[in-house]
C-alpha cells in the first residue's frame, strides 16, 4: 500500500458502518458521474440520473443537518478522488447522492463576468440551503434556467 493511501484508509476503517455506507456510495457515483458526463454530456446523463434516483428508497425524514453530514463526507472522498472533476461533475454527483437518500436537491448553474470572458459555476442546493459552497453563491452568479 502506498504511503499517502494509509491514512485515509485508517480514517475510513474508524468510521461508523453508515459513514463507511456513504463513502463508498460516494466512491461509486464520482467515477460513474465522470464517465456519464464525457460519454453521455449533461442532458442525457440528467436524465439518466433522474431514472436512477426515481428509483430509490425514500427515507420518511431526510433533515438539513443529516444532509450537511453526507454533504461534508462527499466532500472529503472528492478531495481524495484521482478524476479531474470540475464544479458540474461533483454537484452532479453530489445531488445525485442527496436525491437517493431522499433530499429534494437541484443542480444550480450560474455565470458572471470574469477577467475572461463569461465564467460558469456549478453548486447543489436543498431548497434555500446551498450545500456545496458559500451561502452568497447565489450573489455571486447570475442563476441559468435549468429544469432540474
Amino acid at each position: 500500500m502506498m504511503i499517502g493511501m494509509r491514512r485515509p484508509c485508517l480514517i475510513f476503517f474508524r468510521l461508523p458502518w453508515r459513514s463507511k455506507r456513504l463513502a463508498l456510495q460516494c466512491a461509486l457515483i464520482l467515477p460513474v458521474t465522470y464517465a456519464g458526463l464525457e460519454l453521455l454530456g449533461l442532458r442525457a446523463f440528467l436524465n439518466v440520473m433522474d431514472r436512477l434516483t426515481s428509483i430509490a428508497p425514500k427515507p420518511s425524514e431526510y433533515s438539513p443537518e443529516e444532509a450537511r453530514r453526507h454533504t461534508q463526507l462527499f466532500s472529503a472522498v472528492t478531495e481524495r478522488f484521482p478524476l479531474p472533476m470540475k464544479c458540474l461533475g461533483r454537484s452532479l454527483a453530489l445531488c445525485w447522492l442527496l436525491r437517493w437518500h431522499g433530499a429534494d436537491a437541484a443542480i444550480h448553474i450560474g455565470v458572471r463576468k470574469g477577467n475572461r470572458g463569461l465564467d460558469a459555476h456549478a453548486w447543489v442546493q436543498i431548497g434555500d440551503l446551498v450545500m456545496n459552497d458559500s451561502e452568497d453563491v447565489t450573489e455571486r452568479y447570475t442563476r441559468l434556467s435549468l429544469s432540474y
